[in-house]
């Protein structure tokens, strides 16, 4: 019985949890709650590929535990994301030092879509101009020449070239007026809503 009422059982052990998967093979429906630390122990994941059924729903608290692709914990969790229709990872903190750990997180949820780390920087560069167009923009005087840099740079980007909110906000940078200090922060709202 836990906070939101749902009837649960706690796999407190790699045991009870392997003994629920065989109950969920049997057809019964179970909601099972298990630690990182069973997860982690290599017995158990080996049991677990004899036994997994398939799975409705993984919901992963505290996911950026799974940023290291050769860990156990990874592994069990890669194991249970493959046999569930759907899965939620949870964490606040998806990425502590590298690019590399939320592309290993995100491969969880989708291995096909990004292959290789380099696919993965690829597709997230746009994403990068944009923040740093959005760091400049928020200086106390914006980095206009900075800003114009970014959204050129955007321009000449597959997906991205011919939006025409990035035309909007490459005229609206080019608009000396709109940067007069009775315009500034509605110019620079605007510019951010557009990019």
């Amino acid at each position: 019985y836990h906070r939101a009422d749902l009837n649960c059982i706690v796999a407190d052990s790699g045991r009870r949890l392997l003994a629920e998967m065989e109950r969920m093979r049997a057809g019964e429906p179970r909601i099972i709650i298990v630690s990182h630390g069973v997860l982690r122990r290599s017995h158990t994941i080996e049991q677990m590929l004899d036994l997994m059924p398939e799975l409705l729903l993984t919901i992963v608290d505290e996911a950026h535990h799974c940023r290291n692709p050769r860990s156990r914990l990874h592994d069990s969790v890669q194991l249970l994301s493959m046999r569930s229709e759907q899965t939620l990872l949870l964490t606040a903190t998806p990425i502590n030092l590298r690019d590399e750990e939320l592309w290993v997180q995100l491969s969880l949820l989708a291995p096909d879509r990004w292959p290789t780390l380099a696919q993965f920087q690829r597709t997230m560069g746009p994403t990068r101009m944009m923040n740093d167009a959005l760091a400049q923009l928020s200086l106390a005087q914006p980095d206009l020449p900075g800003v114009l840099d970014r959204l050129r740079a955007l321009q000449q980007t597959v997906g991205i070239r011919g939006d025409p909110r990035l035309d909007q906000a490459l005229d609206l940078v080019l608009d000396e007026g709109a940067w007069n200090a009775d315009q500034l922060e509605v110019s620079r709202q605007h510019l951010a809503d557009l990019i």
